[in-house]
């Protein structure tokens, strides 16, 4: 009489089995701990990935239009021209004017000032640009970079030479910081 065999599976290849499977799932759970460890540790630099760059691109531009510029303590003081001094929270750029290559008084620029100051309760960069027709600027300002990670913003003028180098730090809220600089024309 023959004895039949019965379809299945051996104690011994449920046993490989469950071990590989076991194995498979530990390594996924190692990468995905590492992973989750690695979104912790840069959740807190958000400012410098993401609002950093964007805020950098546009004082850069700007500043690198200027054909020349003045650093103030305030926006007040760089409104009234008073008390320019090396390093603030303000400058008052002069841009000229493309039809105006002869003129030399203020008329033959564009002005404007950008600051760091809180409007409304939201601490901020603001551009505030200037009315050509009344030569005053306006209350509220042309645009504004205000309510991101951005808690601080220091304008240096850190050239001795006649050219003029521009430096702008940047500060966000986890004591992260990073640095512009833009050369006028």
């Amino acid at each position: 009489m023959r004895r039949r065999l019965k379809a299945g599976y051996t104690l011994i290849e449920l046993a490989l089995v469950m071990g590989a499977a076991t194995l498979l799932a530990a390594c996924v759970l190692a990468f995905l701990n590492t992973h989750f460890a690695m979104l912790r540790a840069a959740i807190p630099y958000n400012f410098l990935a993401k609002q950093a760059p964007m805020i950098g691109l546009l004082l850069t531009k700007t500043m690198g239009n200027a054909d020349d510029y003045r650093i103030y303590a305030n926006r007040t003081d760089a409104t009234n021209k008073a008390n320019a001094t090396t390093s603030g929270k303000a400058i008052r750029i002069w841009m000229h004017q493309p039809n105006s290559l002869n003129q030399t008084d203020d008329s033959a620029f564009r002005q404007a000032i950008i600051s760091f100051e809180t409007i409304s309760g939201q601490p901020g960069l603001y551009f505030f640009l200037m009315d050509p027709t009344t030569l005053t600027f306006p209350a509220s300002p042309s645009w504004q970079l205000a309510a991101g990670d951005l808690t601080n913003v220091n304008f240096f003028n850190v050239s001795t030479s006649s050219s003029g180098i521009l430096q702008a730090t940047l500060f966000g809220k986890n004591n992260d910081w990073i640095t512009y600089a833009a050369e006028k024309r």
